[in-house]
């Protein structure tokens, strides 16, 4: 049965679970997309709006389930790469107190996400985490508006392709907390 710990924004950064799981992978608790406006890479506001209602669509229709995570978005004019795999999301809900898609992320457990794994439980500690968290690729539908100075808004996802690990994420996606892989010790005769 697992155990859980309220999460406020004060303390998300620093609030632990214990899971059970069967095969032992890494998971953590995460925020892939919040409504909102985005920000951009000078973290000022953005020209994209996200409704609260695309999100909740979106999760409804299952576009977030089983995304891959990668490590770091694809170079303009790249595929994400094998090499980048970090894991797969799962239990996707929309949680309507954040106006957010929230789910589980498990990782693959190799020599190549050691590190990053490493580092996540890392900042899980700190009081002040560095800036990185989760974003989405995605092909979205837009409103048509005048130009102007009117951010744009996101009407629905045509698809999401993943929801990576990045630094700086757009719309607040953050690791919210590590889900411990150990269960029960074991007896041994």
């Amino acid at each position: 049965m697992p155990t859980t710990t309220e999460t406020t924004e004060q303390d998300k950064f620093s609030s632990r679970i214990t899971f059970a799981r069967g095969d032992g992978r890494t998971q953590f608790r995460g925020r892939l997309v919040s409504a909102g406006r985005i920000r951009n890479a000078l973290d000022k506001p953005g020209q994209i709006t996200i409704p609260a209602a695309t999100l909740e669509a979106a999760v409804e229709m299952n576009q977030f389930n089983r995304l891959a995570a990668f490590v770091d978005h694809a170079g303009w004019f790249e595929g994400p790469s094998l090499r980048n795999l970090f894991g797969v999301w799962t239990d996707i809900e929309y949680n309507p107190e954040s106006k957010s898609v929230d789910g589980i992320l498990n990782c693959y457990d190799n020599d190549s996400n050691a590190p990053l794994i490493d580092t996540l439980n890392q900042m899980l500690d700190e009081d002040e985490p560095p800036d990185l968290g989760v974003s989405i690729v995605f092909y979205g539908t837009w409103e048509t508006k005048d130009q102007g100075t009117e951010p744009r808004k996101l009407l629905g996802f045509q698809k999401v392709e993943s929801a990576d690990i990045v630094f700086m994420p757009a719309a607040d996606g953050r690791i919210l907390e590590a889900l411990s892989a150990l269960t029960e010790p074991c007896t041994c005769f």
